[in-house]
């Protein structure tokens, strides 16, 4: 028997996650009401201190916002200025797409596709323009 492999917390597992979690299961202001609503550390096991030891998931979302400069607890309440959709799900939702696409390499291909032309111009510039650039490139090596 093969042991248990452990979940990868990446921003995808959260996408996926709390996706499936019913709106109205969201709440704010903490980890978890008197109702039994959730706030997104709440959802990852957080119900008293983000500082339990024993809610690897907590950890690892408060992470992944934390290191992509966000805060999970104002943007979970409503608090954050750039995420004012209407429901905590939504909002953290919205964050954890916008880091997933910072995330995403944005490398252009190394030569133009077919479909693109390259243009070459010629541009004439004084001879001492000329002679400027030439000392500057030269003072940089």
């Amino acid at each position: 028997m093969e042991p248990k492999q452990q979940p990868v917390y990446d921003v995808q597992f959260f996408i996926d996650k709390f996706s499936k979690i019913p709106d109205n299961d969201w709440g704010i202001k903490s980890y978890v009401d008197e109702f039994n609503k959730k706030c997104a550390l709440g959802h990852c096991g957080i119900s008293v201190s983000l500082f339990q030891t024993n809610a690897p998931e907590a950890s690892a979302v408060h992470s992944i916002f934390m290191e992509s400069g966000l805060n999970i607890l104002t943007i979970n309440d409503g608090e954050a200025l750039r995420y004012q959709q209407p429901t905590p799900k939504a909002r953290i939702l919205a964050a954890l797409n916008d880091i997933k696409a910072m995330q995403k390499p944005t490398e252009k291909p190394a030569t133009p596709p077919e479909t693109e032309k390259v243009r070459y111009v010629v541009v004439h510039i004084s001879e001492r323009i000329e002679q400027e650039a030439g000392r500057l490139i030269e003072s940089k090596n």
